[in-house]
């Protein structure tokens, strides 16, 4: 068996406690004594503790906040990973330009607004293709035909560059799914 990872993105403003759960088999944790030190980062303000970026893995073992001062640690019978998910603080522009937040080194004077890093180490050697793959929460769904024209022409250059094992969905609009039926989250597989 293959392992395949999956992360879901969410994009909240809910207030979430920074706190770790207790490590257990099979359970996410805080990877400890791993990636940059304490000592590594410059001298920041504190960190506030709202949650604008949330994440999770699916299935789901509860939500993870963006920018831990630690990786957050997973392990089952496939793999042990560990995963950084670094945001900018985009709900406080004065913060964003300042570069006085966490992994501000990193994102501080680039274009993009968030970046996750994953180390995987396989427990043994993968008999078939292994995929990457993230789901996203379902949003608007957009009519405009110049937007979906665009994305069309995005998605047959990326399936030029990345091949036909390349999957992208926009997701089913829930509001004319079946009643009871199945709805697809917004998501995209690709082979690694």
């Amino acid at each position: 068996a293959c392992v395949g990872a999956a992360l879901l993105l969410v994009a909240a403003s809910a207030v979430r406690s920074a706190r770790s759960p207790a490590p257990t088999p099979g359970r996410p944790t805080r990877a400890r004594g791993s990636g940059r030190s304490a000592k590594d980062e410059p001298e920041r303000e504190p960190e506030v503790t709202e949650d604008h970026l949330r994440w999770s893995f699916i299935p789901s073992t509860g939500l993870f906040q963006a920018n831990t001062p630690e990786p957050v640690y997973s392990e089952n019978e496939f793999a042990r990973t560990k995963f950084v998910v670094m945001h900018r603080p985009t709900h406080d522009p004065e913060r964003s330009a300042s570069g006085a937040y966490r992994y501000g080194w990193h994102l501080h004077g680039r274009k993009r607004l968030w970046e996750v890093r994953i180390q995987m180490q396989l427990k043994k050697p993968p008999t078939r293709a292994c995929y990457f793959g993230l789901e996203m929460v379902p949003g608007p769904q957009t009519s405009s035909v110049m937007v979906k024209r665009i994305q069309a022409l995005l998605l047959a250059a990326v399936r030029r560059t990345i091949g036909k094992d390349f999957y992208q969905t926009a997701g089913d609009d829930p509001s004319v799914a079946a009643a009871g039926g199945e709805v697809e989250p917004p998501a995209f597989v690709m082979p690694l």
